[in-house]
């Protein structure tokens, strides 16, 4: 039953495109489909819908804006001075924009158009997983019709694809897997490296995290499929001299040498266990141009840093509910918490039936079989153990997002299945049916018993359980149909074969459509984008006209997505990065930002001492309220249809002189007032910027009795009346001098809090709270926050912090840093910045920026020693600086940048003279062995190829 793989005499381009048709189809037929969904779910340009959602919404999509914006204004590749008050922008293209499939779309499609150009990547990169598991199949089974195609598509529209599909940065790991692994056995196999080499490189260049995990499968695989076939004492024969044993026995000890390879042995484990370590060596050393400053990078991030778990043996789910989430429609499993949590392993249900032929099939090896199942039973303790499931993850548990690696799983059960499908000429029809009967007989059992994603208490999901139930069934039933058809000799096989690719499709449709979720319309993503954009040329005019360098921080009042400063370009406060600075975040949020303290801090208006501490010279006010507008700190520029433009008033450079004391500062206080307070003092000497305000009980609902003391004291306990019901309680808090006037709430148990006040009104989320500004109040002039404690809480505990801005300390801190010393910019690009400053005594030269020792700071032509650099509360930089006028430049090279490119160039030299070696074909075999193998009488089909030397054939 095995098809041939013969080449075709068609060169060229033509001869392409018929030697690779069924990947071209599985392409085409992939494309169809993701077209389908967009259709259904009325995707622009079939409706007004856009592909973004959750992190895609908020992360991606801004970032790849960026990137667009950068290529087009020839920004730097190397920093970013738009998200987080600036950083490395080398980690966030690493990370997330590095899929040159991706960059490409998007270069074609622009920034305006990126909710389309993102789901066009969606739609190429399910295409390329598609066409390379079908190559894949072509080339390990050496069988090339339609059902290679079919195996192909269930490859791409996967359970890990359905839920992960947004994730753009993982796509290319999907894609590149099934080239890893050809490029593995070809190892194995004695073949060549260069495919495991090529792919590999790239794996890493551009999805270094999918390719963290492909490095681990690339092992794994390379021990079980070696152990599949040899053992550890076979020796390496030239496979090219088609020799039987015994005439092998038969030569004699010279010829025999001859026939070795000439390498370090001829063990064949030792052998190619070195050509399988040189080759991911080298292909880390191809990468090491983005790995070695990644490394700098993540040891600050967010990405990394999580301690080992003591429960290492502890699980997640059972047996039964991991065997239940294979069935067709399970709900894909996107976050971690919740009672379902299940990897995401639907496959299709073809391969459900064909797994067991495949291992009960006496046509395969019982080893063989053994390190099958061992790879299965790997997949299983590596989701369902804690400790596995640390590591596998980059020893570090994701936010959300589970099972990562499970696209894996996927590869390896439809590559197991395939081979079954390749010896249904040797299976019975009865085994077909068996197998199955036993697939529904256990749907059946699932849907009686119930499991973590099928059938739950809710009338709707019930509902969809059915679905899932129905849909497993009848797919079983016609999958054993179709199976039966393609192994009976009176049907035409590639007609049965292009019936079971239509089967494949159609469960594809029918069962993966379902599962998608789109909620947001693309007029939501760029409804202001012009508005910005002329607000955002008069400001760059204005400077212009000022004769500034051009640099100027600037911040939405209301921000959109988490990432705006990315998606409109400009240089802001606001950052969600998992490349994001840990300890800046962490600090971020003591000191009242909206943020997670872990890779996200947002900005929402703030006070007037961060905004002059960290240079936020303009703010773009859409809001209703007019607390900006009363406010004497800003000055009103101009306005459109969406936004008003604002100045504020004392606003800093990025780098100033401040006091010594400031190494000593520590955000070590729930009260963010506190924090900033302290910063400044330490600073600028002058203490009490903040003056703290206390509340009074207006009013209180279903809760016992809370006193103003309580209130006063900052930090207080609610507890109900009627178990079950809301409560609340209405806090007024009245201004004692005139001032900017701020609220900070924190309550996990409150439901929220509702701030009205003369300016301004709104709702606070407590559970991840921040700075709230309530407007300039006037001596005597008050505002209320009522907190609502939901029904399914009892208590709640409160920390109640509002205080009014003194406006003469304010000032008098601000000037003492202009008479300290403030930089004067002469030159700033996003990687240099060039300036005088002049320093009345002995100071600390404050950069406002995430600390990163990437920037070199040179004063008077002298570099500050990386060792004088000081680490703010572990977020911030500063250096030391002494009295006196001085010419200061920064410059920015990502740090381990060099070094990476050296372990680059060093590897491209290896593999461009191993490329030498096997084309100049470098012999290390004597003339006269070659002649005495060649002369002897073998039989006349036998074939004596040239004799490669050790080195070129290890590669």
């Amino acid at each position: 039953m095995d098809v041939e793989i013969k080449k075709s005499r068609r060169g060229g381009f033509l001869g392409f495109l018929s030697q690779n048709r069924y990947p071209l189809y599985s392409f085409a037929i992939a494309c169809a489909i993701m077209l389908f969904v967009y259709i259904v779910y009325k995707f622009v340009p079939f409706g007004e819908m856009s592909i973004l959602r959750m992190d895609l919404y908020h992360q991606y999509g801004p970032l790849f804006a960026e990137l667009a914006s950068r290529v087009s204004h020839f920004g730097s590749m190397f920093y970013s001075w738009c998200s987080g008050l600036g950083g490395s922008f080398i980690g966030n293209y690493l990370n997330y924009l590095s899929n040159p499939v991706n960059d490409l779309i998007m270069l074609i499609f622009g920034h305006d158009n990126m909710p389309e150009a993102i789901a066009v990547m969606v739609l190429a990169n399910a295409a390329l997983s598609a066409s390379t598991m079908t190559y894949f199949i072509n080339v390990r089974f050496q069988k090339k019709d339609v059902s290679s195609t079919a195996f192909g598509l269930l490859y791409a529209f996967s359970g890990w694809f359905i839920a992960y599909y947004w994730n753009t940065m993982w796509l290319a790991g999907m894609v590149l897997f099934p080239l890893v692994i050809l490029g593995v056995e070809k190892i194995v196999n004695g073949k060549p490296a260069w495919l495991y080499i090529g792919a590999l490189s790239i794996a890493l260049l551009t999805s270094y995290y999918m390719a963290y995990m492909l490095c681990i499968f690339s092992a794994i695989w390379f021990l079980l499929y070696y152990f599949s076939g040899y053992s550890l004492t076979d020796e390496i024969v030239r496979f090219d001299l088609k020799l039987t044993k015994r005439e092998y026995n038969s030569l004699s000890s010279a010829d025999k040498k001859a026939l070795h390879l000439r390498s370090i042995t001829n063990n064949r484990f030792l052998t190619y266990g070195f050509k399988f370590a040189g080759a991911s060596l080298l292909s880390a050393g191809i990468a090491g141009v983005a790995l070695i400053p990644l490394y700098y990078i993540l040891k600050n991030s967010s990405a990394t840093g999580s301690s080992f778990p003591t429960d290492y043996y502890s699980s997640y789910f059972s047996v039964f509910d991991f065997l239940a989430n294979h069935l067709a429609g399970v709900t894909p499993t996107i976050r971690s918490s919740g009672e379902d949590v299940l990897p995401n392993i639907y496959s299709g249900m073809l391969p459900l039936i064909l797994v067991p032929i495949y291992l009960f099939s006496n046509k395969i090896k019982l080893r063989e079989k053994i390190t099958s199942v061992l790879l299965l039973a790997i997949f299983f303790f590596s989701f369902n153990t804690k400790g596995l499931n640390f590591i596998w993850h980059g020893f570090h548990f994701p936010n959300d997002l589970p099972y990562r690696f499970s696209f894996a799983y996927t590869f390896f059960l439809l590559y197991f299945a395939y081979k079954a499908f390749t010896l249904l000429d040797s299976v019975s029809s009865k085994a077909i049916i068996g197998s199955g009967t036993a697939i529904i007989l256990f749907t059946i059992f699932v849907q009686k018993i119930g499991s973590k994603n099928v059938l739950e208490d809710t009338a709707d999901a019930s509902s969809a359980s059915d679905a899932i139930i129905w849909a497993s069934i009848i797919f079983v039933v016609i999958y054993c149909v179709v199976l039966s058809l393609v192994k009976n000799p009176k049907y035409f096989r590639a007609s049965m074969c292009a019936l079971l690719l239509c089967a494949v499709t159609t469960e594809i449709i029918v069962v993966d459509t379902g599962n998608y979720e789109f909620t947001q319309e693309k007029k939501n993503y760029v409804v202001d984008l012009e508005d910005f954009n002329n607000m955002k040329e008069y400001l760059d005019q204005k400077e212009a006209d000022e004769k500034s360098t051009g640099f100027y921080r600037m911040e939405l009042s209301v921000l959109r997505a988490r990432m705006d400063p990315c998606w409109y370009y400009y240089n802001g406060v606001s950052v969600f990065s998992s490349m994001a600075d840990e300890g800046m975040s962490k600090m971020m949020k003591k000191i009242g930002f909206f943020g997670n303290n872990v890779n996200s801090y947002t900005y929402y208006p703030q006070t007037p001492v961060f905004n002059s501490l960290f240079s936020l010279k303009y703010v773009l006010d859409k809001s209703a309220d007019n607390r900006i507008t009363n406010s004497p700190y800003y000055e009103q520029l101009t306005e459109n249809d969406t936004y008003k433009a604002y100045q504020n008033k004392y606003m800093l450079p990025v780098a100033y002189c401040v006091n010594q004391d400031v190494e000593d500062w520590i955000t070590d206080n729930q009260n963010p007032f506190i924090g900033q307070g302290d910063l400044f003092s330490l600073i600028t000497g002058v203490e009490g910027v903040f003056t703290t305000l206390s509340g009074k009980v207006k009013s209180i609902d279903n809760l016992n009795t809370v006193t103003d003391e309580q209130v006063a004291a900052q930090n207080f306990s609610v507890s109900k009346i009627t178990n079950g019901s809301v409560g609340s309680v209405t806090v007024e808090v009245t201004a004692e001098t005139e001032g900017e006037t701020f609220l900070y709430v924190y309550s996990m148990n409150s439901d929220g809090c509702f701030v009205n006040s003369p300016y301004v009104s709104g709702n606070m989320n407590l559970d991840n709270p921040y700075v709230f500004d309530c407007g300039y109040l006037k001596a005597g002039e008050s505002f209320t926050a009522e907190l609502q404690i939901p029904n399914t809480k009892d208590t709640a505990d409160i920390n109640f912090y509002a205080a009014t801005l003194n406006n003469d300390k304010f000032i008098e801190g601000y000037n003492a840093i202009l008479n300290a010393g403030t930089l004067n910019y002469s030159e700033f690009t996003d990687t240099h910045i060039k300036g005088t400053i002049d320093v009345r005594e002995d100071k600390l030269l404050f950069f406002s920026v995430p600390y990163d020792e990437g920037w070199n700071i040179t004063i008077d032509g002298k570099a500050v020693e990386k060792y004088e650099y000081l680490k703010l509360d572990n977020a911030l930089m500063a250096v030391p600086i002494t009295a006196g006028n001085h010419e200061v430049e920064f410059n920015y090279v990502p740090q381990g940048l060099l070094t990476g490119v050296g372990f680059t160039v060093v590897a491209l030299f290896v593999l461009i003279l191993l490329v030498v070696m096997k084309r100049q074909k470098i012999l290390l075999f004597s003339d006269s062995m070659n002649e005495r193998i060649t002369l002897r009488e073998f039989k006349p089909e036998v074939r004596i190829s040239e004799p490669e030397d050790a080195w070129s054939d290890v590669f």
